[in-house]
């Protein structure tokens, strides 16, 4: 089988695995059409975990991050620790991102301390990336606004690159980021019957700026919504963003693939 996929964000991490469900989330891989995955950590452990399988895959590589809600308790009860433990990973092999970090907002939920407690951490790991020059994978829930506020002030633009996880803003949005050189990355909403807004955004955002992913376990596409996902999954993503902008299958892998192993600095 031609091996012509890259997942760009999935999480073979996943704190909620038992082992037999991580071996054969492995094996699904090994015998599919997927090249390549980016193991993304959102708390200390998966980003352990991600770059210990990032030195066991040759297809596989790394990023290590805190999330604002997954990874807030480690932050928050010794920050220095958590950061030098990402400055740690970094050295690792197949390490290639700081992420997946951010913003998460939950409505009628996150107070505005919540929200500036959250935005000091994603500060803070957006200065990692930046002094080890390494990408970062942002994580956005319902923060939008202030997602590109802070990512303007702490410069990353400036930096490694920016790449907006199973992006779910608007078209607009979506145009100002790719003009700031940033990937926007869809995932498996996009084959979803109720999913307007990410085709609007997948039949407009520039070839240069497309990244597909899984998100795996989570965010499985059609047909097999209901399931765990897995990162073959993405052939469905990659089938229906084909159909949306007129594209061979096989165009969207090879454009989709490049895209990621440049952003991420890889070769396979």
């Amino acid at each position: 089988m031609e091996k012509i996929l890259f997942d760009a964000h999935s999480h073979l991490n996943y704190n909620g695995y038992t082992e037999d469900e991580r071996a054969i989330a492995i094996s699904v891989i090994e015998e599919s059409a997927v090249c390549g995955v980016i193991d993304v950590g959102y708390d200390l452990s998966s980003s352990v975990r991600a770059v210990s399988h990032a030195g066991k895959y040759p297809w596989c590589f790394a990023a290590a991050g805190m999330l604002p809600v997954d990874g807030a308790a480690e932050y928050i009860n010794d920050r220095d620790a958590a950061l030098n433990k990402l400055v740690e990973l970094s050295k690792m092999p197949g390490m290639v991102a700081i992420g997946e970090i951010g913003l998460e907002y939950v409505k009628g939920e996150t107070d505005d301390k919540e929200k500036a407690r959250q935005a000091e951490q994603f500060r803070a790991q957006i200065a990692v990336a930046r002094e080890l020059d390494l990408p970062v994978v942002i994580h956005d829930r319902d923060s939008h606004g202030d997602v590109m506020r802070i990512l303007k002030e702490e410069r990353a633009f400036d930096g490694a690159g920016v790449m907006l996880h199973c992006y779910s803003g608007h078209t607009e949005q979506a145009l100002e980021y790719s003009s700031l050189g940033a990937m926007i990355s869809l995932a498996g909403q996009l084959t979803w019957s109720n999913a307007r807004k990410s085709v609007e955004v997948a039949a407009n955002v520039p070839d240069a700026n497309l990244l597909i992913e899984t998100d795996a376990p989570f965010l499985t596409p059609e047909p097999h919504r209901g399931k765990k996902n897995v990162s073959p999954y993405i052939e469905f993503t990659a089938r229906r963003l084909a159909e949306i902008r007129g594209m061979e299958y096989e165009k969207v892998a090879e454009v989709t693939r490049e895209n990621t192993m440049r952003f991420f600095g890889v070769s396979l």
